[in-house]
């Protein structure tokens, strides 16, 4: 919970300064920079919950394969919409990396 309240402050920082017109010391290439770590994070919170779940018995094998795979959906179209770079993370419950 500590991790998500730190994304979404993260996120409301960025944009207050955008709307505060501080985008003279604020570049876009920062911009996209930080927007891109708190895509990465707020991925990598979705599976660390989804294992958690998995790990207490709140879902099945079966629930939890099919909730990392819409993940990866998810950063395919993140990436195709150039909003996110490819990263590489195993996974080491289904053995493949992304």
């Amino acid at each position: 919970m500590e991790t998500v309240s730190s994304l979404i402050l993260q996120y409301e920082r960025t944009l207050l300064r955008l709307t505060r017109n501080d985008s003279d010391t604020y570049s876009r290439q920062e911009f996209d920079s930080s927007l891109e770590e708190m895509a990465r994070i707020g991925i990598q919170l979705e599976r660390d919950n989804i294992q958690a779940m998995f790990e207490t018995g709140r879902i099945s094998r079966q629930g939890m394969k099919e909730m990392k795979r819409d993940i990866l959906f998810m950063e395919h179209n993140l990436r195709e919409r150039g909003e996110l770079s490819a990263f590489r993370c195993s996974d080491p419950i289904n053995g493949f990396r992304i």
